[in-house]
């Protein structure tokens, strides 16, 4: 599960979104530092989840500085 919120300097901030999903991660090391780290999941919000609504899906690759 997220939960998150965004806001601007001055302005009044909207309702917060809480999401719940499910994530699998796979990292390529080079040793043993991570050097990427790939991960797929689906996720939604919570209502969403209530109403029987298919659920988006998302790739995502991350570089780890190993510097």
């Amino acid at each position: 599960s997220d939960l998150g919120n965004a806001w601007d300097f001055g302005q009044l901030s909207n309702e917060m979104v809480a999401t719940s999903g499910a994530e699998m991660r796979f990292s390529f090391n080079i040793g043993q530092e991570p050097i990427l780290i790939f991960s797929y999941g689906f996720a939604q919000e919570l209502s969403k989840w209530q109403d029987n609504e298919n659920p988006s899906s998302y790739l995502q690759l991350s570089l780890i500085n190993p510097f």
